[in-house]
């Protein structure tokens, strides 16, 4: 019996171990292409002995942060006919060069850069930047103020997007002319109704650190129809509304001439 024991003891440690090659031979299961978290962790560990894999909660929510949902890649509620536009000749002579932070001296939303943190708010704070462009450019610098993209993010929720989780940033557009927007301004600004809800992960010049951020996404921030304590202007008094809000190629090009 002690033999038999000896010998079952010995002979597992006899066995070759298997080459690359022939690890990336054998077959894949098809119960194993269904694995995830640990399971799958486990079943990597127990197939092969190259390396020892490790299941980190960590690293997965930050690879899941980085894929656009699925309900983002084809939009079923737009209804706009498909506008396709045509080689158009413009009789302009082009300058050399153009920037718009000199054309527009005065608009502080030109040479404002937004860092977005670790929230998939890409859309609201696209939007956001591009309307505060826009408004103060058309009103020749009587309105200069930031948009609150924290406001888009929290609030223009389902319409707009999933807070933190991506959006589609033409329906912010829509909401700046139905709902106007507050104004806004960068992670605990004081000047503003709602500055952006989360500090930002990188160091900037001439602007404070606040430590790195975490891999998992940042919670969306809860919609609140009141300004920050302290801002003298009342919410609903501090918005800024779009006088229109066009889609399609030809629309546009209409608008500006």
């Amino acid at each position: 019996m002690l033999q038999f024991l000896v010998a079952f003891l010995v002979i597992p440690s006899a066995v070759k171990p298997l080459t690359v090659a022939e690890y990336l031979a054998q077959p894949e299961s098809e119960d194993a292409a269904k694995l995830e978290g640990q399971a799958f962790v486990d079943y990597i560990n127990q197939q092969q002995s190259f390396f020892e894999a490790e299941y980190s909660p960590d690293a997965e929510e930050f690879v899941r942060s980085r894929i656009m949902d699925i309900k983002f890649a084809v939009d079923p509620e737009r209804k706009e006919p498909k506008d396709v536009l045509a080689n158009t000749e413009f009789k302009v002579n082009l300058p050399e060069k153009f920037d718009a932070r000199e054309r527009w001296p005065n608009c502080t939303s030109l040479k404002y850069t937004r860092d977005q943190s670790n929230c998939g708010s890409c859309y609201a704070v696209s939007a956001a930047s591009v309307m505060s462009d826009r408004a103060c450019i058309l009103s020749n610098g009587r309105i200069n103020r930031i948009l609150s993209d924290t406001e888009v993010m929290s609030c223009c929720i389902p319409n707009c997007g999933s807070g933190c989780n991506g959006g589609q940033p033409s329906r912010v557009f829509g909401y700046a002319w139905r709902h106007g927007i507050c104004t806004g301004g960068r992670y605990r600004e004081k000047d503003a109704c709602q500055p952006y809800a989360f500090y930002p992960c990188g160091q900037h010049k001439n602007q404070p650190y606040y430590g790195p951020c975490s891999n998992r996404l940042w919670p969306t921030p809860t919609c609140r129809k009141t300004c920050q304590l302290g801002y003298p202007i009342p919410f609903e008094k501090d918005k800024i509304f779009s006088e229109l809000a066009l889609s399609g190629n030809s629309n546009l090009l209409n608008n500006l001439k």
